[in-house]
């Protein structure tokens, strides 16, 4: 008898677990879980695959060629990807865009 009543017991609870596919879940760090860049550097270099280079109109309206590198984890836990910045004078900076609290934003002069 008592066997039976934790039987049914622990059915019950199972039953009333929710399970969701793999299909259903979301990778809270994926460029689609997080609020859209806020600069034209990050939504490119968020969306580019590793190695990627294409111009941007900077925010001050200026063309700058970004070239996309790799994602890595900052010092301070954000993920962040490798970017670099070049005008067309032939001068370069390395510089980061991260993933911070209001979404991804580019981190200009590492």
């Amino acid at each position: 008898m008592h066997r039976l009543v934790l039987l049914l017991t622990l059915s019950i609870g199972l039953a009333a677990c929710e399970t969701t596919s793999s299909n259903e879940t979301t990778d809270p760090l994926s460029p689609a879980a997080v609020p859209a860049a806020t600069d034209a550097v990050a939504r490119y270099a968020v969306d580019a695959s590793p190695g990627a280079s294409a111009p941007v109109i900077s925010g001050a309206g200026s063309s700058i060629v970004v070239q996309v590198g790799s994602y890595y984890t900052s010092a301070l836990g954000e993920r962040c990807r490798r970017v670099v910045l070049s005008d067309g004078f032939g001068r370069s900076q390395v510089s980061a865009v991260c993933l911070v609290d209001n979404g991804w934003t580019t981190v200009v002069g590492l």
